[in-house]
């Protein structure tokens, strides 16, 4: 609904797949959209690798609708460096309106 301030929680951490360095960035995403799948806006947070260890870490951020928001697209884009030797791992996704 336009105007609604809306939330996206989740948990994340990172896990070593390998003896390399951890060297990723992870950005979450809320992509508000029109009738006809077209990008309004973009609410994001990005989180670096420094930020991550093998303990889940809980993240939120808010988005706010724009006019004209017919729904809502939820992305998770991760991108390792060539370098990079670790995973990132996110659970308990939650998503709605701030009360």
């Amino acid at each position: 609904m336009a105007g609604t301030t809306y939330e996206l929680g989740f948990w994340a951490r990172s896990i070593k797949v390998s003896a390399q360095v951890c060297e990723f960035t992870l950005v979450a995403q809320q992509m508000f959209l029109d009738a006809a799948g077209n990008v309004l806006t973009t609410a994001e947070q990005t989180i670096t690798s420094n930020q991550l260890n093998d303990t889940y870490r809980q993240f939120r951020f808010t988005g706010t609708a724009p006019a004209g928001t017919n729904s809502v697209m939820i992305s998770f884009v991760f991108t390792p460096q060539p370098w990079n030797g670790c995973s990132a791992l996110i659970d308990d996704v939650t998503y709605g309106p701030v009360l």
